[in-house]
C-alpha cells in the first residue's frame, strides 16, 4: 500500500509538470517555473521509500549532468560517481535486502529495465526536470510490480487524475508529439502489467483531446495559472500589489496560495476570465479582487457566496469568499 500511495505522487506530480511552451503563448509578469518544478520534484523523491530511492540513484548514474543536478537541487550530501562503469559506486539492485524472485520482471531484472527505460526517455530529449521525474515514476512503478501485481484499477486511477488530465491539456503541443513514444517505453519497460498501463493512457489521451478542444481550458501549477494559451504567472505578493490595483482601478488578478501566502499577476483581467478560475475549484487558485463587493459578486453568481475571515499566518489567505458550487477556490479581497 505504501508503494501504491508514493507511486500515485510520483504520478500526478509528473504529469503536473513541463515546460508547458507555446509558440504563440502570451507570457504575462515574467517568472520561471524552473523553481516550482524542482520543489515538486524534490516533493516527489522525498517520498519514495528505500527501494524506489535506490532505483532512482541508479538511474541517474548514468548522466553525470543529473547526478550534478541531483546534488545541486534536491541532496547537497550526495556524493557524485564520476566513473560512469564503476558499479561498485551505488548500491547494487540485485544485491538489495528485496527477495531476489520479487526483482524479476519478465524474466529480466528491475535493473536491466529501468536502464532500457533510461535509454528511451533521454531519446526523447525533454527538459532535465522533466526527464528525471519520469525517472522517478518509472522507479516507482518497477517497486510496485516487484512487490506484487498491480490492479488495472489501480493503474487507471493513477494515470487519469483530474491534475494530470489538466495539465497534459495545456501542454499539449509539446507532449502530444511524443505521445506514442511515450506510452511504447512504459508498456515495453513494463510488459507484466502492459495491457493495464495502455488501457490507462489510453483513457488519458482520450481525456486531454476532450480538453484540448474545448472552447476554455484552464489549469494550475505551481504559481502558474494557465488560461487557454496563456500564462499568468502570480510571482508579486499581493501586500505588494495593492497601490498599484488601486492607482489603476484594476478589478481582478489571478492569484495562487502558496507557502501560506497569497501571490498575485498583476495584470487586470475581466469578469469571465475570474469565474473561469473559480471554476477550476482548486485549493491554491484564485482571484484577488479590489474589494469586498467584487468578491462577493463572483461567488455570488456561482452559487452563493460564503465569507471567511482571514485564517493561517503572516499574510496568510486575506479576507475572502467562497462560492457554494465550488467550495475549494479563494476570492480574496482588499477591504
Amino acid at each position: 500500500m505504501k508503494k501504491i500511495v508514493s507511486l500515485i505522487m510520483a504520478i500526478i506530480m509528473l504529469l503536473s509538470l513541463g515546460n508547458g511552451v507555446f509558440a504563440d503563448q502570451i507570457v504575462l509578469n515574467a517568472y520561471s517555473e524552473e523553481y516550482d518544478d524542482i520543489e515538486l520534484l524534490k516533493e516527489v523523491i522525498l517520498n519514495m521509500n528505500e527501494y524506489e530511492k535506490t532505483l532512482f540513484i541508479e538511474m541517474i548514474q548514468s548522466s553525470i549532468e543529473e547526478q550534478e543536478f541531483y546534488r545541486d537541487n534536491i541532496d547537497r550530501n550526495y556524493i557524485i560517481n564520476y566513473n560512469l562503469n564503476d558499479k561498485n559506486s551505488y548500491h547494487d539492485i540485485n544485491n538489495s535486502s528485496i527477495p531476489s524472485n520479487n526483482l524479476k520482471m519478465q524474466a529480466q531484472s528491475v535493473s536491466i529495465a529501468l536502464k532500457e527505460f533510461n535509454v528511451g526517455i533521454e531519446a526523447l530529449e525533454l527538459s532535465r526536470t522533466a526527464t528525471m521525474l519520469f525517472k522517478s515514476v518509472a522507479a516507482s512503478l518497477a517497486a510496485a510490480i516487484a512487490d506484487g501485481p498491480l490492479p488495472a484499477g489501480d493503474i487507471l486511477l493513477l494515470i487519469t487524475g483530474t491534475i494530470t488530465v489538466a495539465y497534459l491539456a495545456a501542454n499539449w503541443d509539446e507532449i502530444g508529439p511524443k505521445w506514442s513514444r511515450i506510452e511504447r517505453l512504459f508498456t515495453r519497460t513494463f510488459s507484466t502489467a502492459s495491457r493495464s498501463i495502455r488501457q490507462a493512457l489510453s483513457d488519458l489521451k482520450a481525456k486531454v483531446l476532450d480538453k484540448v478542444n474545448s472552447s476554455t481550458n484552464v489549469s494550475v501549477s505551481g504559481r502558474t495559472i494557465r488560461i487557454g494559451k496563456k500564462r499568468y504567472n502570480c510571482n508579486t505578493r499581493a501586500e505588494e500589489a495593492v497601490n498599484d490595483m488601486k492607482k489603476r482601478k484594476d478589478l481582478y488578478y489571478p492569484a495562487v496560495l502558496y507557502r501560506n501566502e497569497v501571490w498575485v499577476a498583476p495584470v487586470d483581467i475581466d469578469r469571465n476570465t475570474a469565474l473561469e478560475i473559480i471554476k477550476i475549484n482548486s485549493r491554491t487558485a484564485g482571484v484577488f479582487a479590489i474589494s469586498d463587493s467584487r468578491a462577493r459578486g463572483l461567488c455570488d453568481s456561482l452559487g452563493g457566496a460564503i465569507y471567511h475571515n482571514s485564517h493561517g499566518s503572516g499574510s496568510g489567505y486575506w479576507n475572502h469568499y467562497h462560492a457554494r458550487n465550488y467550495r475549494n477556490a479563494h476570492c480574496w479581497f482588499i477591504y
